[in-house]
């Protein structure tokens, strides 16, 4: 029947949900895919009062590399190296660039500008969206209950997209034979059997594991 052929036979609904799905993964990885996995994009978690309050403490900030920046933007730039805390990504405001075309920047809450004036090509890039208090529910996710649960929401909208009852069956023009809907169990039976397996290991990851100690006397 061919590729063509193929696609043509999907459910119209399956089709434009792929389709959604391998444009959303195109977006992401030309756009949003983060510095750490050479893309263009950085996600930081607000630390500190120094942003405030413009930004807090939690928050998320979603960062773009530019091909330039000017005075106001809020940018990220690391520590410089040999520094105390060198590659830690710092989010402050550009409040001037210096002769030697290094930046300024300034938290808005400071009162003095940075020690550190990053030059343009070592800022990773300018603030263009925040998230309030989403940074505090990701770094929640971390811990091993967080991500069963993040696991366990991904996996129900997934599942419960792809399993659904199937469209009615059409009869072949040709043959006037409908389609024998045996056909379709083994992907059903596969995503069963999938859901299966995470929900093994949501549960493996909810129920913590005996953890033994040794008996004796304190250390001196």
């Amino acid at each position: 029947m061919g590729v063509i052929g193929a696609i043509r036979a999907l459910h119209p609904e399956r089709v434009r949900f792929w389709g959604l799905l391998i444009a959303a993964a195109a977006f992401w990885i030309l756009v949003l895919r983060p510095d750490s996995w050479g893309g263009p994009a950085s996600y930081i978690v607000v630390s500190g009062d120094s942003m405030q309050p413009t930004y807090q403490q939690g928050d998320l900030v979603f960062a773009l590399d530019r091909p330039s920046y000017g005075v106001g933007d809020v940018i990220v730039y690391p520590i410089p190296a040999g520094e105390v805390g060198a590659g830690k990504l710092i989010v402050h405001r550009i409040q001037a660039q210096a002769d030697d075309q290094r930046l300024i920047v300034k938290g808005d809450n400071r009162e003095v500008s940075d020690i550190w004036r990053p030059t343009p090509e070592s800022v990773t890039g300018k603030v263009l969206l925040h998230v309030p208090s989403l940074g505090s529910l990701l770094i929640a996710l971390r811990a091993p209950f967080g991500w069963a649960l993040f696991a366990g929401v991904v996996t129900y909208f997934v599942l419960t997209t792809l399993i659904r009852e199937d469209p009615p069956a059409t009869v072949d023009r040709s043959s006037g034979e409908s389609p024998d809907p045996s056909n379709r169990q083994p992907v059903r039976v596969a995503l069963i059997e999938g859901l299966d397996r995470v929900a093994g290991n949501i549960r493996r990851a909810l129920i913590p594991r005996p953890r033994f100690t040794r008996s004796g006397p304190p250390p001196n």
